[in-house]
């Protein structure tokens, strides 16, 4: 499918699955909604010119096939993975600082329990970097993910990491990689250990209260 009329506007969904090839060709592309490319399928931007797709506010880009051309991330979100998977771009990827890339983490092995984004050209970064564990998964401290690698070279840093368990990680930047670290599990709210305590209390005291002997009356 290619869609090339002077104007395009996409507030609604593209999907393109079972292997099918979309290309993006107008004149004025602007992208709110959300662009879906499934394991197997391409999306072409080469025809959008230089800057490629751009991810407007409110819009996405996720799915675990390929991106033929650049992708510019002005202010919405790439997700790479249906729900955990790969995404490639043949491409240069840039997130602006409104950006958000969201990766997805469920296991270590990468690209089928942790989300990867494979860029063939250079990335350039800044924004924000969205951590999410999945199914229970819970990293042991110091273990590493790479979820970027741009065979171009890697440009930029994260403006922020945002885990919405309130987990902590450290983000490391290496010539060609993003490679992210867990550093500590969310640690309750003060609250939260109140509540345990007197959970606690009370489990005590009724298991005292079931040991002492009753009489009945005389």
């Amino acid at each position: 499918l290619i869609l090339s009329p002077e104007t395009f506007t996409n507030t609604g969904t593209l999907r393109a699955s079972n292997g099918a090839r979309l290309a993006l060709a107008s004149g004025t592309f602007e992208n709110y909604g959300v662009i879906e490319v499934l394991e197997g399928s391409q999306l072409v931007t080469t025809g959008l010119g230089a800057s490629g797709l751009e991810i407007e506010t409110g819009a996405s880009l996720g799915g675990s096939g390929s991106v033929i051309g650049n992708v510019t991330n002005t202010a919405g979100t790439v997700a790479p993975g249906a729900t955990l998977g790969t995404l490639a771009i043949t491409g240069d990827f840039f997130q602006e600082s409104e950006g958000e890339l969201s990766i997805e983490l469920s296991g270590m092995t990468q690209g089928t329990e942790s989300d990867f984004l494979d860029i063939s050209g250079s990335a350039t970064i800044d924004g924000v970097l969205r951590t999410s564990l999945l199914g229970g998964f819970m990293p042991d401290e110091s273990d590493t993910f790479i979820i970027l690698e741009a065979d171009g070279g890697v440009f930029g840093t994260f403006s922020s990491v945002f885990d919405p368990g309130g987990n902590a990680w450290s983000v490391t930047y290496g010539a060609t990689q993003v490679i992210l670290e867990f550093e500590q599990a969310a640690v309750p709210e003060p609250g939260t250990h109140l509540l345990l305590g007197l959970g606690v209390l009370c489990l005590a005291r009724r298991r005292r209260l079931s040991r002492e002997p009753r009489f009945a009356p005389g």
